[in-house]
């Protein structure tokens, strides 16, 4: 699945790179909606930028997922009943606000007196 999704990412830079050279290249007949030209090649070449920094993020993010794709690709997924006790939170933290634990902040440690409620259980 994820070499799927990794096909789609590069298809979808190389879409936009197209689409940032078509803005370039054809600004010689680019013309605002009131028929100003060097305004709509202003135009043109704005949105050529945008496009281009965009195939870039895409192309960064193509990068990010081939590194998860690696270490995906490295885990020979076991029987259910040959389950490992589950990772501490220490090693897998989640970021997400709506997991089932709070994270400390670092005045936690510092004898603040403040109190983490965590429950037991991961939520995936």
């Amino acid at each position: 699945m994820v070499g799927d999704l990794l096909g789609g990412l590069r298809s979808l830079e190389q879409v936009l790179d197209q689409l940032a050279f078509a803005h370039t290249s054809s600004d010689a007949i680019a013309r605002t909606d009131d028929g100003d030209h060097w305004a709509g090649v202003e135009e043109a070449h704005a949105a050529a930028l945008a496009l281009r920094r965009a195939s870039t993020l895409v192309a960064r993010a193509g990068m990010a997922l081939d590194r998860a794709s690696q270490h995906s690709g490295r885990i020979a997924w076991g029987s259910p009943s040959a389950a490992a006790p589950p990772v501490s939170e220490s090693l897998a933290p989640r970021f997400n606000p709506n997991d089932s634990f709070q994270r400390p902040g670092h005045f936690a440690f510092q004898g603040s007196g403040a109190k983490v409620h965590r429950r037991n259980g991961m939520s995936l």
